[in-house]
């Protein structure tokens, strides 16, 4: 998991980047997928996947410049750049299997049987079709895949892409709506960073004390170093620190951490 600096010609948000060495040397690149809502980047797919070839704690740093969902959508299209321009030779596995929706993805949403594998070369047509399936507009409603599209990262329009096997409409009858929290006031606030509705409508991790083990996971990963911990005590969060990334809940092993809007108590809040 050695760090390797790279570039990125068309970068964003990435302006110091760096890649796992194994991913840097590799000559196939195997993605394999899981179709998760997500409380930042709106879902991980084939493209979000690709911020796991970031070192360790790292890809929680690079969260610091991704403040906002299009922001953050931004920084993953900059990581996503790297591998379609330096990684030609890839195979994406795409588990539709099981997939996981709701408001508390991608730990512990709800899990929904699709019993549908994607297979392909293209990151960004698996996943607009993945959520074409779950009858979701993802070029529509997901920045980085916008973002992607946009700077022509992969095919995003669904008349280009080809498809074999079960045909889409197919695939659309055999599977349920695929329920993604709304994004409109968290869209909306990012324009108005720092106003009173971005305040109040970013989410804050709240702590389960019955469910916590006291392990000190969150206060390793948290890139903002906005958590105290003290061995055999629970997790302090400092809120005015806090940036919203989710990373703690992300890496809790006991879900013991939960999102919570910000609410009036944010406009107390610099950030």
């Amino acid at each position: 998991d050695t760090p390797v600096h790279e570039d990125i010609d068309d970068s964003i948000r990435l302006k110091d980047y760096y890649i796992s060495k194994p991913v840097k040397d590799c000559d196939l690149l195997i993605n394999l997928p899981k179709l998760k809502t997500h409380g930042e980047a709106t879902i991980t797919g084939a493209i979000k996947n690709y911020w796991g070839v970031i070192p360790g704690g790292l890809k929680a740093k690079y969260h610091l410049v991704g403040r906002t969902p299009e922001k953050f959508g931004e920084a993953l299209a900059d990581n996503f750049s790297w591998i379609v321009k330096n990684k030609p030779n890839r195979l994406i596995v795409y588990d539709c299997v099981k997939v996981m929706e709701g408001p508390m993805g991608p730990v512990s949403g709800s899990m929904k049987q699709w019993d549908i594998v994607l297979v392909g070369t293209d990151e960004l047509a698996l996943d607009v079709v993945a959520l074409e399936i779950g009858k979701y507009k993802g070029l529509k409603n997901v920045p980085h895949l916008k973002n992607a599209y946009e700077r022509g990262l992969g095919i995003g329009d669904l008349r280009d892409i080809e498809i074999l096997g079960l045909s889409l409409e197919e695939a659309k009858k055999l599977t349920p709506k695929f329920k993604v929290p709304g994004r409109f006031m968290t869209r909306f606030a990012s324009f108005i960073t720092r106003s009173i509705v971005y305040k109040v409508t970013k989410k804050i991790p709240i702590l389960k004390k019955k469910a916590c083990i006291q392990c000190g996971n969150c206060f390793e990963v948290c890139p903002a170093n906005a958590i105290n911990f003290i061995t055999e005590e629970y997790p302090e969060f400092l809120r005015r620190e806090c940036i919203s990334c989710l990373c703690c809940m992300e890496m809790c092993p006991q879900e013991a951490i939960k999102p919570k809007l910000r609410g009036v108590g944010g406009l107390l809040h610099s950030y």
